[in-house]
């Protein structure tokens, strides 16, 4: 009625959907984690670089700032 092969392996019942395994609740919560652990170390790592990223604007800012009144005391003197 559902079109799935039934096979036993190592004690247990494997359902299959012609040669694709369909896995069981367990096995599919772990493989979901495992996902959403990717997923999260991603964001995290664009962050980080986006962190990083601004930290470089604000640092070249300061120093064209600095720069700025270098030139400017050198003018005036």
């Amino acid at each position: 009625m559902l079109g799935l092969d039934v096979q036993v392996e190592k004690e247990r019942l494997r359902f299959y959907a012609g040669t694709a395994l369909l896995l069981e609740s367990g096995e599919l919560i772990v493989r979901l984690e495992n996902m959403l652990d990717e997923v999260q170390q991603r964001a995290d790592e664009k962050t980080r670089k986006r962190e990083e990223q601004t930290l470089r604007r604000e640092e070249a800012e300061a120093e064209i700032s600095r720069l700025r009144e270098e030139l400017a005391r050198r003018n005036e003197g």
